[in-house]
């Protein structure tokens, strides 16, 4: 019998062939990563940092969570927590940023959330705390403190192009002397509004800028106080004190509430200007450096009168005011 013999060869390929088939391949990951996107926080006045935070996971790894303001890439974080931060600055009316974020894992697979932050303009700045002490009143206007707590107080606003007063708001002095005002409508301060002046009246040379032609103002001109049994007419001025609690200056130049008064502004602005006026009765010389942030401002001015009868002078400037003291000072 004739007998066959195959080669080695081929005998170890086909061993080969039988002991290690074709491996079958790796199922393919198409499972996208889970994402939740928050913003902290989601409503913003006046401008700030907000930060975005991505919670993401995924069946094998998240390899990449990147943050957009738009299509804007604000910041693509591989390691927790996976954030970002964004910094706005203060609008002048109500916007919405939309953020969004893309979880990626190693396989290309990603996921997408979006968060929408709303923007806000600052808040009107408020006027600073009013106390009242009638003990600080000036001469025959220093009543004992005891007497201020249940009076009515009245501001007035003043037109400076006419010279006339219009009511603005009324308060209650409370038992710690704490002046507590009704709050003044927008409408109110709207129709008070006026422009500062774009040029220098005649008889002046200087400079007198204004930073914009929008910005206007409402000037608290005169502070009145309900002295029922205890002058004569039954009221009184009040004169303004400065930030730091000392008395105001007590010149005759000054206005009702002294060389101390209060701004509103529509808007945030600066009013700067030197400038020297001639008229009959000599040289009148004036500084202005208001730096006016939207709504309420101290400002302070002072008188000042050359000896020999030099030219007299004012300056005006803003001051940072926290609590201020309100006193008597007379009938008008």
């Amino acid at each position: 019998m004739k007998r066959f013999l195959l080669p080695t060869a081929l005998i170890s390929a086909a061993l080969f062939t039988a002991c290690d088939p074709t491996p079958t391949p790796e199922p393919t990951d198409t499972t996208k990563p889970t994402l939740t996107l928050t913003a902290t926080p989601v409503t913003l006045t006046g401008g700030g940092t907000v930060t975005l935070s991505g919670a993401a996971t995924d069946n094998v790894a998240v390899t990449s969570v990147s943050f957009y303001k738009g299509d804007t890439l604000l910041n693509k974080d591989t390691t927790l927590p996976y954030e970002a931060t964004d910094t706005l600055a203060a609008p002048t009316t109500d916007t919405t940023v939309q953020y969004r974020a893309v979880a990626a894992d190693a396989a290309g697979n990603t996921a997408e959330q979006t968060v929408t932050v709303t923007s806000k303009p600052a808040a009107p700045a408020a006027l600073p705390n009013l106390t009242v002490r009638f003990s600080k009143g000036f001469g025959d206007y220093a009543f004992p403190d005891t007497a201020a707590p249940g009076r009515t107080v009245t501001l007035f606003s003043i037109t400076n192009s006419t010279n006339t007063y219009t009511k603005l708001t009324t308060g209650t002095i409370g038992n710690d002397y704490r002046l507590i005002l009704n709050a003044i409508p927008a409408d109110t301060l709207n129709a008070q509004l006026q422009s500062f002046p774009s040029t220098l009246p005649a008889g002046c040379t200087g400079t007198f800028t204004v930073s914009s032609s929008t910005l206007k103002y409402v000037e608290v001109g005169r502070v009145m106080v309900d002295t029922t049994n205890l002058t004569l007419s039954g009221e009184s001025a009040m004169n303004i004190f400065n930030p730091d609690g000392t008395a105001p200056d007590r010149q005759s130049a000054y206005g009702s509430t002294g060389p101390n008064t209060f701004y509103y502004a529509n808007e945030a602005g600066s009013v700067t200007g030197k400038f020297s006026c001639t008229s009959e009765y000599g040289v009148f010389n004036a500084e202005y450096a208001l730096q006016l942030k939207k709504g309420w401002n101290f400002v302070q001015s002072k008188y000042t009168q050359a000896a020999n009868g030099g030219p007299s002078s004012m300056t005006y400037k803003t001051l940072a005011a926290t609590d201020v003291i309100l006193a008597p000072s007379g009938p008008f």
